[in-house]
């Protein structure tokens, strides 16, 4: 999963928000099917990882977050 952390090593792909401690989140959850692949992995600040779950995206905003949640980028 280095391939993901050089391409993006500190953004999180569903806040946006700049984060010290990047993890590689499943998009597709595995138990919803998803794989350990590449192309099936981002980068999560930790608290949208952590509230994303085995859900297809974060259920709260991090603090410090503004605007809309959901966000209008993942549509």
């Amino acid at each position: 999963m280095r391939e993901i952390k050089k391409v993006n090593p500190s953004t999180c792909v569903y806040c946006r928000m700049e984060t010290t401690n990047p993890h590689v989140d499943h998009r597709i959850p595995r138990v919803l099917g998803g794989n350990a692949t590449p192309q099936n992995a981002v980068i999560a600040c930790s608290w949208c990882n952590l509230s994303k779950g085995p859900r297809p995206y974060p259920v709260n905003p991090p603090p410090g977050y503004v605007g809309p949640w959901p966000p209008d980028h993942w549509d």
